[in-house]
């Protein structure tokens, strides 16, 4: 049986397993990293995420099909801007299947974030036309195929421009 999670209010780290049937409803308040493992279903965790006010580090992996968008472009523009807590430093996104795109609103409002993980997410072939965050500093990517081909040097290198003010990339497979 899963605590109540508005009893942890100290707690500042939290490492969740997602089960089939796990709900969430809150995280304790002064959070400064989250990782959530397999999320089969993100809408609830939306909902919650950019009430985590002093949230530095965010690791998800998922299952959910119906994520396409990181943040996902279903909700009304405002409140995408307000999906991912402002104090993110640190972003890991891991072994979404159809994830296809990181949205623009979404990751513009990060103008803390200085590390991005992205990995395997196979369909990811898309970061924001405005290029990423200025602020970020390394930027790793790992079994994104078609994300890889539009950021190495060469032909198809044509993310090169959007990311060459990021001084660490790491780019394999």
């Amino acid at each position: 049986m899963l605590p109540d999670m508005r009893n942890l209010n100290c707690r500042q780290e939290l490492n969740i397993d997602y089960g089939e049937g796990l709900n969430f409803t809150s995280f304790p308040p002064n959070l400064t990293s989250l990782t959530i493992r397999g999320i089969k279903n993100c809408k609830p965790m939306w909902e919650l995420l950019h009430r985590l006010a002093s949230l530095t580090s965010l690791s998800i992996s998922g299952e959910d099909p119906s994520v396409v968008s990181f943040p996902p472009d279903s909700y009304r523009e405002m409140e995408m801007e307000m999906l991912l807590p402002k104090s993110l430093t640190d972003l890991s996104i891991w072994g979404f299947p159809n994830l296809k795109k990181l949205s623009s609103k979404g990751f513009q409002s990060l103008t803390s974030l200085q590390s991005l993980r992205l990995y395997y997410c196979p369909k990811l072939a898309y970061i924001p036309v405005e290029g990423l965050p200025i602020s970020l500093r390394a930027l790793f990517i790992c079994w994104c195929p078609l994300l890889k081909d539009k950021c190495q040097p060469g032909s198809k290198g044509r993310y090169l421009p959007k990311i060459s003010h990021i001084p660490c990339i790491d780019i394999t497979d």
